[in-house]
């Protein structure tokens, strides 16, 4: 008999930035703070958030910015910040973000439009939390005030 491998998705997205991306400015990192507990997402295999769910579809929704993008490789970095004890997280540079790679890049387009950029990721079991930070947007760009970084966590299963 064959198998396959089939995707089961939580039932509705979650938000897990919206507010801290108002006004963030080129090179400048915003951390979670309204999801969970503080900005903590709780994905504890057992628990009723995530439930250990282990890949997502992390959907970043850009308004227009109020001044076009004019940077030759405009990017937003995503890092999900782990955490051992749901309390303590990675450290952060001077500008707001970790100081590792991140964990995924969305490339964006240059102009004054909406953007919308998704990627099926895998996603940390455990506590984490949400860091992102846009980067060669050109000079004086900065996000504007109807933004969010969205999932809708996944797990596969075999039949």
């Amino acid at each position: 008999m064959a198998t396959f491998t089939k995707q089961i998705a939580q039932g509705t997205p979650t938000t897990l930035l919206s507010t801290e991306l108002t006004g963030l400015a080129n090179g400048a990192g915003a951390v979670s703070t309204v999801v969970g507990t503080s900005g903590v997402v709780n994905n504890v295999p057992g628990t009723a958030n995530f439930d250990g769910y282990t890949n997502g579809l992390v959907t970043l929704n850009l308004g227009a910015p109020a001044a076009p993008i004019t940077g030759p490789t405009p990017v937003v970095s995503l890092w999900f910040m782990r955490s051992i004890d749901g309390t303590t997280f990675e450290s952060l540079n001077s500008a707001g973000f970790p100081i590792r790679p991140p964990d995924y890049v969305f490339s964006l387009q240059g102009g004054q439009g909406v953007q919308i950029c998704s990627a099926y990721l895998p996603i940390p079991v455990g506590y984490f939390k949400t860091c992102i930070s846009p980067s060669g947007l050109g000079t004086g760009v900065a996000l504007n005030a109807t933004n969010t970084l969205k999932i809708l966590p996944s797990t596969t299963q075999q039949v």
